[in-house]
This record gives structure tokens, C-alpha cells and sequence, in this order.
């Protein structure tokens, strides 16, 4: 081989090589050699080569060399053909040697003489000792030979020095010896001229600038991912590169701007309402490039050689070089790298660029919706780095959410820890906050000093019941005067003693575990805040399950800040808080969570559904925060069949073959995979470009009744074959033997099947059989599709795509689900339609219950009521639970006793029985669950009572006024040191006087340690609304005084005094301590007997309000609950509630218990 560039026609043939003599060559010696010439009118090369015996192979072929222009010529011998290249292009061959024919091992000293008669320049000539392949040539025309030289005999390079005419050649051995090694000068080419001047000139033997050594290219150069590329980040190292040649030798030029980057960022569009066309638009996803970025230069890396300051030969090992990114937007990315002259060592290298945490970030928190106090409420945030990217890591230890009162900056009752969302760098945290006020959220990323706050109301507070699970509540718990008391480590409420229903004394012991779930759990995602009820009715009793459809706004429900975004904190329940039911949220985008028309499918039990009734079904939901899956929401407990793939497997579905319906073998064919445009969840079911495939599952009973759906990602192809088919039942008959078109039969005869089938339409949706296309506005695009087949007895058979009809038929029996990729309906393979591809998900079977007499249509509906019910519905639900009874002592039945909670117990002391008034003390231990007698430890103790007052602050208990077993009203004041079991009087009267059914705390703020004492009974005045507070003064006495009207050093509006709020003489309340003071609920009055509302008081500010409560909304003959009222009851103080147990209402005795937002 050998490169020649003629400077015109020559005078004679010209030998490019000659084996032999000039002398011979002249005198036509037979030398028995080889030669490879070119005519005088460039037009031929010519080549022979000796075999031996007399025989030479010859080869005349066509070249037409361009004067003045580079080409390559090559000819090679196998012992059978001999080939003719021109540029590495075959110009001729011989016809094969009928028996192989080796070169002939000339033994006879021949010199190798090359271009006589070349007016022009010669390069590069080579003498292999072999026969190259058409790629090795195409391969080595453009390198030096020296780089594979155990392959050569001769080699000529002619790059001596220029001018130069001694020329030096090497190779490997040779019969007569070895070619010396001549060292590399500069890159030249023998010249010749027309009057035989022979020199060296510097030259390259390729016009053709993209090849050769020192062209880097995309095969030879080698690029690898460089660190993370951060976005905004212009340091960040996209991609290292090591440029290389054709020939393998590293690019060298002046130095690290010799290259460029671009980034093109880019989408993967899937969606398209285009219809398929079938030249020039390929299927879905497709790329859809953005404007790329500006270009930027590499940087060397250290220790490599940037910039050689001397003439360095390109094929001496070079430089590697960093590409630096330029992207400030988060996504994905095309990089292309360059050399400045136009050389493309990479293009389409796919880089992910991601935002990460730094100095520029910020905290984004989305509006946070005013909601009702008391109730849980959820905030929603994002990281963001300087250049608006969500950044999609995980950075929850490094947050600090607070939530305060905006005014006093008093912190909310509970906030949980932020919970993360992978899929969307979303955080979520749950709050209650029980104060109807205005609320500062603050969130704050601690390593990056970042702060975000945002400010929200919380409304007037309703009250709310407490259900227990059936709404069971024993009918123990139906008591009044009793005594409650709550664990402050567990949120336990305890009930004790007080008089039954009967009006029977008792002292059995009764629990409701948790009920204060803002201890020790995250009470904001434990508990549901709204009921609404859902009637489901039918013409007929239903004994089977059945699915209902249920369609609820929930787009109002999540903007009130009332549901979690995703829906997770639904659940439904039999009626009464009863049995919880299966459900599954519609999916589709335009009817799925979020929106005005959520479609809930929900399964109802046998049996539970009778003609003319309607089955009131509980939905609940409140619990904005609800981070984690529900465990009712499944689909596969609601549907008779159903397949979401989320687990990674294709489930019940196998891979059959299209005729038999057998069992199939192989591994090509449908697979589950994770599809970021996944319909639902994360995997779908995809049928990969060049599959034929079927697979099926069977349905567990045949359904003649039945809703059949999938949804189906259609990639738009042209020419594809996907459907889904209920009743196949193979090639040429259905299930029920009747013959399928187009095989022969009857023109009614049929499977049904429905999707892309583009042997019927390339550009409509399709149904079989016979196939045909859908209606003219049922057009395929790459979309999710909605593909149905619904059918009952009555009313036949339907087929709809996106809910349209598109076939109505007789109606069938589905007896399996199948799927099928590339195949015909009768089971032919036409190759061209598998040449697509296309994902299924979300497939499921519902049977459908139809009336009688119907006409076909599901006579089990479902209608959500208007009326919203505020409740506290525990997830895990709850109930009341008798305390057991030890061996230990108890105190006696009776009632009008005080309980008080101290440390880890309670207090118990006085009550009445039967006209006997008690004055003993116990103690019961939250932890045993356990009575402890605590006898007086002093001379004196206070006289038996009931109807009396007892407060707990610190170790400290003081009673106050009551009655004894005889009637006579007491006045007197007692301090019992817990600690001791001593008694001390603090005063046989007071300014309050002798009063009963009174009640008194201590201010639950911090900045009192006052005794407060409101109402009661005074014998000769009655019903009292007077309001006093008791101190001990530093000489040890006791001061109680009536700050009804104010009080002496604080200046308190009319209109925030006991009765500008509106508080009526009573007895019978109760009152809690406060974060702020103290709260006062109920009671009864000779005017009024049950005063509704609940009072606050901030001793403070000696201020009284009353605690706005919203007006709530009934169902039915169900009362309304807008300010519930009652007497005799228990009341006690959890985190952000106050609860109320029991008591009389208009004369019945109550056993449900109620909460109100306390802070």
C-alpha cells in the first residue's frame, strides 16, 4: 500500500513498487517478484504477484486519480484473490484460485524499488507480510505501520529530514535481512519530479482533516463522568477527556483551550395528542433538546501535559483535560465536546445535573391554609439552591421547623419531625396548635444559617366527640359527678366512682387508653378530624361484596388544609365507627385525588346492604399530615382482580403462547420496569420494541357481570399491535368456540379485544371482532388511555376508550385478563407489528351487581352527604376498658368527691354516700393502676365533705367549702402536703364564705400560683357568679379576694369581666387549668339550667373571655353540635384539649366524651 498524489499524467507507468532491479525492470526480466503500477493517464493500477510454477495472479483496476489530490492504494493477496483498494474502497478482485496459490518465497536478492515514473509525491509505502482485511485497511491507511511493525516487512515513511535524499526505511525481518531503525524526523514525502529530481519535502499523505494522527475522534477518544455536576456550580467537572487519534496516539495542541463543552439541556416529552404519521415522526418519548449553553474551555488536569513549549510529535502521549459545566438548572443534559478547529470527540453524553445545598439556597414553604384550632395542620416546603432547584436530598437532620403564636411567640402544642418525600424533595410536618390566633411557621436549614417563615389563623375551635371503635361506650361510663383524671406520660383518661345511670353509687375504675395522642406519638397523623357520611343505597338486598363508586371534592378538601394532598387520611367504616373498609382512589388525572370529582371505588361487605335502606357508610378524613400509606386504600382487597405491578413482578399475569393458550417459555417478552410516567406508583408493564408476546391471567371464577380496566400508554407508532381482551380464547375461537374472523365463521362470531391496532387503523383506537376502527374522535395519541370493556346479561355488551363508546355487542363472559404485544387477534406474527412499544398499568375487574328488572346498570349507588361532622376519630381505634380489680384496697363507692391529678397519680378525697360524707384521702398510681389509702400524718384533718373544691399545685392540695352528710355548708380552707400526709388549716372563713358545687384550680400560667374559685351554691343567696383568687401572703395567712369586677392592681375592660362575658350564677361546672390560665365549662343555674359555652380567664391580664366555638352542622335527627352543654360532668386538661366525660344534659345522663381546643 501507499499513498500517491500525482502532480499531473506522467510520461510512462509508473511502479509505485517493483520487485527488482531498474535494469530488470527495463529489460522485462521475469523476476518472479511482485509490482503495483500506475498508468501513465492515471486511469488503471495494475498489480501481479509470482505464485510459483510460472504463474502470476494479475489485476487491471479502474482508479481515475485526481491530479494533485491524496490517494490511497492498496492491493492484497490471500493465496486465492487477489483485491484491489482504492481509499479503502474495493476497485477490483480476482475470481478465486480454484486451489490455494501462496506468494512464492523469493529467494534470489531482488531489490524492492519504488516509484519509478511518479512525477508527484509517495508516501507512506508499506509491505505487509500479510494480507490485510478490507477493515484493516480502512483501519491503517491513515496510521503509521511502525504501530503494528511485527506485520511488516517493509515500511517507508520518508520522514527524514526535508531535502533529505537518503531515505531510511524499517520493518520487521525479512529474507535478506532487517530494515534498520531510523528515527522520526518530521512528517514529510519523497518528492519527484518530471525532470527525475528526487527530494523530501514535508507534506501528510490525507487531504481528508477528520482522519489520521493528531485528528481526535469520538470511537478513538475516551470520555468518562467527572464528579457531580452541581447546578450554578461552574467548578463542577462534567466530564474527564482523553483524546486520541485513529491510530491511538493522545491529541496534542497548544494547550486546554483547544477543547470545548456544550450542555444542550433536554425532556423526555411522552405525551403528544398528535396522531401517529408514517414517515418522519417516531414513536414516544422523545427527546425534546432545549437551546444549548454557551461553550466553555477545558482545564488541564495536574500532572499532565498542557501546552508543550516545544514541537512535540502527535504521537507522543498527551494531555488529559477537565470539561468544567456551565448549567445553572437542575435536569438532564446532552454534553459535546470539541476541538476548537471542529473536531467532535463526543456528542449526546448524557450528564444529570442536581441541585445541591449551599450559601444561595432557600427555604420554600408553600401558603399554609387558615384551619380550625385544635386541629392538626400540615406545612409543605421545599429546599431550593440559588438558581430556583429543588434540591432532592434528603437534608431532614439539618431542619429546624417551630411553630409559634405570632403575638407572644408561645410555641404550638405539638410539631412533628419533617417527613421527606424522594420523589419530589417535598417535606412535610405536622402541627397542633389549639389557640385561635394568628401562627408564625418558621423553618430554618441550620449548616446553611437559611431561615423562611410563613403566617397562618387558626379559627374558632368546635366541639368535638371522642368516638370509640362501634361506637361501643359501656354503659358504665353513663355517670354523672364522678371523678376524671388524665396520665401525663400515656394521655390516659381515667373515670372513677361518682352515680351510674341509676343513680347507684359505684367505684369501678374505667380507662380510655391514648386519648391524648400528642404524648409519645404524633397526635397531628393519629387522629382524624371530619366525618361525612355516605349513603349507599339499593333496590334490592345485596348478600355478595360489592364495589361502590363514590365521588367526593376532595380539590375543597385539601385547599382547606383538611386532607392530606395525596388522600392518604381517608378511611370509611361501617356505620358507627364500626368495621373500616377497603378502598381505592380513582388514579386518572381528571377524577383522581385532588380534584373537584375524586371517583373512590369502595368495597362494602355482603350482607350489609338491604332494599330501601340506606347503609350509612362513615368517610373520615383530617389529618393533613397522614405521611405514611394506608393500609385500607388497596386495591387488590377492593377489585376481584387487580394488577399495579408495584412490586415489581407482573403478579397473576404469565407469558402464554398467542394460540394454544399454554404455558409459554422464554424471557422476551412483556416486562415490569420502572416508568417515571408510570400511571400510578412507580412500575408499569411494558411490551418492549420488537416483542411478540402474550400474557394472561385467569380470573378466579368466570364473571358474566363485570367492568373490566387498564390503563394503556400508547407510544404512537405507526404500525403496533397492543390490546387487552377479557374472553381470547385463542387462534380461530373464543372461550365459547365460536370461530374468529378472519379465520372463517359466522360474521358475529368473536373475542373481544381493544388498543392499537393498526392493521385495522393506523390512527384510531380499534376494537375486535371482527377488528375495526373506533369513531372518528377516538384517535390514537401517546397518552394514557383509558381502555374499557364492561358487560352484564341485561344490558350486553360495551366497549369505551377515555368512557367513550365505542362498540356495543351481545354480552359475554370474561373468564381471563389478557394482554397481548405484536400479534394479531388470531394469533399471526406480522413482524412489522412489533416494531412499538407501550406499557400497561393499573388493570382491574370489577364485578357489577345489577337489578333484576334493571336494564343492565349497577343498582348500588353511593351518595356523599353535604353535612361535615367535626369528631376525633382515632386511626387505631379506641375504647374504654375496665381497670381490673386487685387485691388491693379501693376507696368506697360514692360521688361528689374531688380527683386532682399530682405527679404520676391522682388525688382522691371526700364524697358522699347515702347522706355519709367521706373526708379520706387516696392516691391512685397511673402506673399499677392501683388504689394507695393515704392517712392523715396530723392531729387535725378536715371535717368529712362532698360537693367541695380541690386544687393541686406543686405537693400541695387545698380543699375549700362543700357540704357535710347533715347538710351544713362549710367555709373553712385545708392544705394537705402530699408528701407528708399532713392536714393544715389555712382559714375557717374566708371573703368567699360557705359555698358548694363550686369549682377551684390553680392557674395553669406560669406567671400565677393563685387558687382560683368560681360559682357554687351559697345557702340564703343561691346560685353565686362570683369569682375570688386565694394567695398565701408571706406571713403564712390566707387572702382570698372577689375579682369578679377586676382586679386591684390591673385595670380590666367591663366588657372582660365576669359578666360583661356573659357568666351566669351556677354550680355544678367544672374548670381546668390553662397554658395561659384557666378554662371554665358547664354547670346549671335556676335560669338557665344548662348555661352553654366555654370561658377562658388570663390571670395576667385579669381578663375573662369566652372561647369561640363554630357552629357545626347536623344530619338527620342527630343533634347539632354547636355548643354542647351539660352538668355534673368530668372534665380534664390534656396537650391541646380540654375533655369533658359524662355528666346530665336536659336530665338524661351523658356517657360520651367531647374535646375542645385548650391550649
Amino acid at each position: 500500500e501507499a499513498w500517491l498524489l500525482p502532480s499531473s499524467t506522467f510520461a510512462r507507468d509508473a511502479h509505485l513498487f517493483y520487485k527488482g532491479s531498474l535494469a530488470e525492470l527495463e529489460a522485462g526480466s521475469f523476476t518472479k517478484g511482485y509490482s503495483l503500477t500506475v498508468s501513465a493517464d492515471l486511469s488503471l493500477m495494475t498489480a501481479s504477484i509470482y505464485v510459483g510454477l510460472g504463474v502470476e495472479v494479475t489485476l487491471q483496476a479502474e482508479v481515475d486519480l485526481p491530479p494533485e489530490t491524496w490517494t490511497h492504494l492498496a492491493v492484497t493477496y490471500d493465496g486465492s484473490v487477489l483485491i484491489a483498494y482504492k481509499n479503502a474502497e474495493v476497485v477490483g478482485e480476482t475470481t478465486p484460485q480454484p486451489d490455494p496459490l501462496p506468494v512464492h518465497h523469493n529467494t534470489y536478492g531482488h531489490p524492492l524499488m519504488m516509484g519509478r515514473g511518479v512525477v508527484g509525491q509517495l508516501d507512506e509505502a508499506t509491505v505487509w507480510s500479510r494480507a490485510l482485511t478490507a477493515d484493516e485497511v480502512a483501519e491503517r491507511m491513515h496510521c503509521p505501520k511502525f504501530l503494528t511493525l511485527e506485520d511488516v516487512l517493509v515500511y517507508m515513511p520518508f520522514n527524514d529530514e526535508p531535502g533529505s535524499v537518503a531515505f531510511a526505511a524499517f520493518g520487521g525481518p525479512a529474507p535478506n535481512g532487517t530494515f534498520p531503525w531510523t528515527p522520526y524526523a518530521a512528517p514529510a514525502a519523497v518528492v519527484a519530479t518530471a525532470d527525475g529530481t528526487v527530494t523530501l519535502e514535508p507534506g501528510t499523505p490525507s487531504d481528508d482533516a477528520t482522519r489520521g494522527v493528531g485528528v481526535p475522534g469520538s470511537v478513538y477518544s475516551i470520555v468518562t463522568p467527572g464528579d457531580e455536576v452541581v447546578a450554578g456550580n461552574f467548578e463542577s467537572v462534567v466530564l474527564n477527556l482523553a483524546a486520541y487519534d485513529e491510530c491511538g496516539f493522545h491529541y496534542i495542541g497548544t494547550g486546554a483551550g483547544d477543547f470545548e463543552l456544550e450542555l444542550t439541556p433536554y425532556s423526555l416529552e411522552y405525551y403528544t395528542e398528535l396522531d401517529p404519521i408514517a414517515d418522519g415522526v417516531p414513536m414516544y418519548p422523545i427527546i425534546s433538546p432545549l437551546l444549548p449553553l454557551g461553550s466553555v474551555s477545558a482545564t488541564g488536569l495536574p500532572g499532565t501535559c498542557v501546552g508543550s513549549a516545544t514541537p512535540a510529535p502527535p504521537f507522543y502521549r498527551g494531555d488529559m483535560y477537565n470539561m468544567l459545566g456551565n448549567a445553572v438548572d437542575a435536569g438532564m443534559y446532552f454534553a459535546k465536546v470539541s476541538t476548537v478547529d471542529g473536531h467532535v470527540i463526543a456528542e449526546e453524553v448524557e450528564v444529570v445535573v442536581v441541585a445541591r445545598l449551599g450559601d444561595l439556597s432557600e427555604v420554600i414553604i408553600e401558603a399554609v391554609p387558615d384551619t380550625e384550632a385544635g386541629v392538626s395542620a400540615a406545612v409543605r416546603f421545599n429546599l431550593q439552591d440559588g438558581f430556583d432547584n429543588v434540591i432532592m436530598d434528603d437534608h431532614s437532620s439539618d431542619i429546624v421547623v417551630s411553630v409559634f403564636e405570632t403575638a407572644s411567640e408561645t410555641p404550638a402544642s405539638y410539631i412533628s419531625a419533617p417527613w421527606f418525600d424522594a420523589t419530589n424533595g417535598e417535606y412535610l410536618v405536622s402541627f397542633l396548635a389549639a389557640t385561635p390566633v394568628q401562627y408564625t411557621v418558621s423553618v430554618t436549614v441550620t449548616s446553611v444559617s437559611k431561615t423562611a417563615a410563613r403566617t397562618l389563623n387558626k379559627n374558632r375551635p368546635t366541639w368535638r366527640e371522642l368516638l370509640t371503635a362501634n361506637g361501643a361506650v359501656p354503659e358504665q361510663v353513663r355517670r354523672f359527678e364522678a371523678g376524671a383524671t388524665a396520665d401525663p406520660s400515656t394521655g390516659d383518661i381515667y373515670l372513677w366512682g361518682g352515680a351510674s345511670a341509676d343513680k347507684g353509687y359505684v367505684n369501678d375504675a374505667w380507662v380510655l387508653r391514648g386519648a391524648d395522642p400528642a404524648i409519645d406519638s404524633p397526635m397531628p397523623t393519629t387522629v382524624l378530624a371530619y366525618k361525612r357520611t355516605v349513603a349507599v343505597a339499593s333496590a334490592e338486598d345485596v348478600p355478595d361484596d360489592s364495589v361502590v363508586e363514590v365521588t367526593v371534592n376532595t380539590a375543597a378538601l385539601i385547599a382547606a388544609g383538611k386532607m392530606h394532598h395525596g388522600c392518604r387520611d381517608i378511611y370509611f367504616t361501617l356505620p358507627s365507627n364500626g368495621a373500616y373498609l377497603y378502598y381505592y382512589v380513582d388514579s386518572f388525572a381528571s377524577r383522581g385525588c385532588g380534584t373537584a370529582n375524586t371517583i373512590v371505588y369502595l368495597s362494602i361487605p355482603g350482607g350489609t346492604i338491604m332494599a330501601g335502606v340506606d347503609l350509612e357508610v362513615e368517610m373520615y378524613y383530617g389529618s393533613p399530615g397522614h405521611y405514611w400509606p394506608n393500609d385500607y386504600s388497596d386495591p387488590s382487597r377492593v377489585f376481584a382482580f387487580y394488577e399495579g405491578f408495584e412490586d415489581g413482578t407482573a403478579g397473576a399475569f404469565a407469558p402464554v403462547e398467542p394460540c394454544t393458550m399454554e404455558p409459554a417459555s422464554g424471557e422476551d417478552g412483556f416486562v415490569v420496569e420502572e416508568f417515571e410516567e408510570s400511571y400510578a406508583g412507580s412500575y408499569a408493564l411494558h411490551a418492549p420494541v420488537g416483542v411478540r408476546a402474550v400474557m394472561a391471567a385467569p380470573a378466579a371464577a368466570p364473571l358474566d357481570a363485570f367492568l373490566l380496566r387498564a390503563w394503556f400508554w400508547d407510544s404512537n407508532a405507526h404500525e403496533a399491535a397492543h390490546f387487552i381482551s377479557p374472553d381470547y380464547g385463542g387462534c380461530g375461537t373464543t372461550a365459547g368456540a365460536d370461530t374468529l374472523l378472519p379465520a372463517g365463521g359466522p360474521l358475529n362470531a368473536r373475542s373481544t379485544a381493544v388498543g392499537a391496532y393498526t392493521l385495522s387503523h393506523p390512527t384510531k383506537y380499534a376494537v375486535s371482532s371482527p377488528w375495526q376502527s373506533s369513531g372518528l374522535d377516538k384517535r390514537r395519541s401517546a397518552q394514557w388511555h383509558r381502555l374499557e370493556v364492561m358487560s352484564t346479561p341485561e344490558g350486553g355488551l360495551t366497549v369505551m376508550v377515555n368512557g367513550d363508546v365505542i362498540k356495543a355487542a351481545d354480552a359475554i363472559t370474561l373468564d381471563k385478563v389478557l394482554l397481548s404485544s405484536g400479534y394479531s387477534a388470531d394469533g399471526e406474527g406480522h413482524a412489522f407489528l412489533a416494531n412499538a412499544h407501550a406499557y400497561f398499568d393499573e388493570i382491574s375487574v370489577v364485578p357489577i351487581r345489577t337489578c333484576a328488572a334493571g336494564e343492565g346498570a349497577d343498582c348500588v349507588s353511593a351518595t356523599v352527604q353535604g353535612v361535615e361532622h367535626g369528631v376525633v376519630k382515632y386511626v387505631a381505634s379506641k375504647g374504654w376498658e375496665a381497670v381490673p380489680v386487685g387485691d388491693a384496697p379501693a376507696p368506697p363507692a360514692r360521688f361528689s368527691f374531688t380527683m386532682a391529678t399530682h405527679s404520676s397519680g391522682a388525688i382522691m378525697f371526700g364524697g358522699e354516700r347515702s347522706s355519709y360524707a367521706f373526708n379520706d384521702v387516696w392516691r391512685f398510681d397511673f402506673a399499677t393502676e392501683a388504689w394507695v389509702y393515704m392517712p392523715p400524718k396530723s392531729n387535725t384533718a378536715p371535717p368529712p365533705r362532698f360537693d367541695h373544691s380541690a386544687a393541686v399545685m406543686g405537693d400541695t392540695m387545698w380543699v375549700y367549702g362543700g357540704r357535710t352528710g347533715a347538710g351544713e355548708v362549710l367555709s373553712d380552707v385545708w392544705s394537705l402536703d402530699l408528701t407528708t400526709s399532713v392536714w393544715t388549716r389555712l382559714a375557717e372563713s374566708t371573703p368567699m364564705g360557705a359555698r358548694f358545687g363550686h369549682a377551684a384550680v390553680f392557674s395553669g400560667s406560669s406567671s400565677s400560683d393563685a387558687m382560683y374559685v368560681y360559682g357554687g351554691y351559697i345557702p340564703g343567696t343561691g346560685f353565686s357568679s362570683e369569682f375570688f383568687t386565694c394567695v398565701l401572703v408571706p406571713t403564712g395567712a390566707l387572702e382570698c379576694s372577689d375579682i369578679s369586677d377586676g382586679c386591684p392592681d390591673v385595670a380590666t375592660p367591663a366588657a372582660a369581666r365576669v359578666s360583661g362575658v356573659g357568666l351566669t350564677p351556677r354550680t355544678g361546672h367544672a374548670m381546668v387549668p390553662s397554658a395561659t390560665g384557666l378554662l371554665l365549662f358547664g354547670g346549671s343555674d335556676d335560669t338557665d339550667l344548662e348555661p352553654t359555652g366555654v370561658y377562658s380567664f388570663v390571670p395576667a391580664t385579669c381578663r375573662w373571655s369566652r372561647t369561640n366555638i363554630a357552629a357545626g352542622e347536623s344530619q338527620g335527627g342527630d343533634r347539632v353540635v354547636s355548643d354542647i352543654a351539660r352538668h355534673d360532668h368530668a372534665a380534664v386538661k390534656l396537650t391541646a384539649w380540654m375533655a369533658v366525660q359524662g355528666g346530665v344534659t336536659a336530665g338524661g345522663f351523658e356517657s360520651s366524651t367531647y374535646v375542645l381546643a385548650a391550649p
